[in-house]
This record gives C-alpha cells, structure tokens and sequence, in this order.
C-alpha cells in the first residue's frame, strides 16, 4: 500500500506533467484516476487518464507513474549501516557534545559473498567508521575520505549539539551500486519495473485504443528511505527504456521523465502525438518518429 507521502508526490508528477506539458496547440489534464477508485470499479489499472487537446480535437491516453529505483541492494545496506553504526557515532557525538553529518557509500556485497564474509566486513567497516569519528570529535577536524577508501567516508564536525531534528547524527547515503556503470545499475534496477508497466498497466489500454504515456519520477518523496537514482542522465535512461521497448512493440506512445529539479522532458514520443495508432485498411500500427 503506497505511503501517503508516495502518494503526494504521485499527485504533484501528475500536476507538473500536465502543467509542463500545456501550451497554445496542446492543452493536458487529469481526465480521472483510475487508481484511485475501487477495485473493479475502472476496467483499466493505471495511475492517470490524461484529457490531451490538440487543434484535430481530445484524445484521452492513459498514464502511469514509474520511480527510478536505486539498486536493489541499496535499501536493506543503508538501514544495514542505520542499525549498526549510526548508533554508536551518536553515542560518540553526545559525549562530545558536537552533532555530525556523515556520508558515505553503504557497503554493497556480490550476490556471491558468505554470510560470514559479510558479517566481519561489517564489523570491520563499523570499527573503521566509529575510529575516525572518534578522532574526528577528538581534533574538531572533519575527517575526509582517502584516495582508497570504498565507502568514500565523509563526517562532518557541527559547533552545536543537535541538528534541527533533534538527532546528533544526520546520516547522508551516497547513491551507488556494485556495478559502477550507470548504464547497467539502471538497466538492472528500472528495465523490470517499466516491463511491468507496459505488460501489466499500459497494454490494455492501447488495445482498447488509448495512447499510452509512462512517466518516470527520477526525484521521489521525502519520505523515502533512501533517494531514488539521480545520477543517471536522460539518455541513459531513454535507451533503457527502448530497450524494454522491442519487447513489448506497440504499447508504448510516450515516455516522459521527471527530473531531481522537477523539469518536464519527453524522452520518447510526444504527449497528443500518438505512436501506434492503426493505418486505415492496412492492419499496421502507424509508426511516428
């Protein structure tokens, strides 16, 4: 069941989208939420029906929104790293009386590694981590991290005891993955969700006859555990997209992403220019560049 903060932001990507994408010879809005009703209630499964006005009348497409997800292994690491370290650098940090912002890559184990490989690399990392906030408090120096260090460690020293929150440690995960190419963390972590959505969410509407547009939120909420990846750039996305694409060939008319500074880009496509409607008499889906 979505948090109500996912919810909120489902509701704001909506909204920009249809602002965004809204002008003199193209008009966008939330025609219903399909989602939003009751099971059974709506005989499509997506998030949007979109009312798109152009000078040759409306169209209704159907939209559904899509995270950019981190690494899979990113979640359980960084609440990993919140239940064994955080603790004792806030343990630390109040004996001093100097809140900390620590930084750093959580650790991210090969599908391969044992468990006892895993639990003395944690331990290790732990020692490491509360070592140099020790001496980082001990100095009144930040500690920085050095040229070999994996977790690229960055704890920063504050004048006062507490941050706003009330917590003497503000933890601040880096985004990254066991594979350092963006390309293949985005390849592996998004392609299954955006096969899922034109399979399970976006067919049926295009064989009924509606336009499909999948809108990918690269910024998330902030009630999310761990941000989402915003380090991938549109083009590594949009050909992750085409990729999933071959697979599912006429489903798909648009896709639009929603970028960490919420700017609008269509990536593929054009909302109220549909794809794959089909050519009079000839049984073929009309193909637009």
């Amino acid at each position: 069941m979505p948090t109500l903060d996912a919810l909120a932001r489902e509701d704001a990507v909506l909204a920009l989208v249809c602002q965004e994408l809204s002008r003199a010879d193209r008009g966008v809005t939330i025609d219903s939420r399909p989602d939003r009703q009751p099971p059974g209630q709506h005989p499509f499964d997506v998030d949007a029906l979109l009312r798109v006005r152009g000078s040759d009348g409306d169209r209704v497409w159907a939209a559904d929104v899509c995270l950019l997800p981190l690494p899979q292994e990113m979640t359980s690491a960084v609440a990993s790293f919140e239940e064994r370290v955080v603790p004792e650098l806030a343990k630390l940090a109040e004996q001093a009386g100097r809140a900390l912002t620590v930084s750093c890559h959580p650790r991210l184990f090969s599908p391969d590694s044992t468990r006892n490989d895993r639990k003395r690399q944690v331990a290790a990392d732990t020692v490491a981590i509360t070592q140099a906030a020790a001496q980082a408090l001990a100095s009144g120096q930040d500690h920085l991290p050095a040229f070999d260090d994996e977790l690229r460690l960055q704890i920063f020293v504050h004048d006062y005891p507490k941050h706003a929150d009330g917590s003497a440690v503000a933890f601040m995960p880096f985004v990254g993955g066991t594979d350092p190419d963006i390309a293949n963390q985005v390849r592996r972590d998004l392609a299954p969700h955006v096969r899922e959505k034109l399979d399970k969410q976006l067919r049926a509407p295009r064989q009924a006859g509606h336009p499909t547009v999948l809108i990918l939120d690269q910024k998330g909420h902030g009630g999310m555990a761990v941000p989402t990846n915003f380090l991938a750039s549109p083009a590594t996305i949009r050909g992750v997209v085409e990729e999933c694409l071959a697979d599912f060939p006429g489903v798909l008319d648009a896709c639009v992403l929603v970028t960490p500074e919420d700017q609008v880009i269509e990536l593929i496509g054009a909302v109220g220019v549909p794809r794959h409607d089909p050519v009079p008499g000839s049984g073929r889906s009309r193909q637009v560049p």
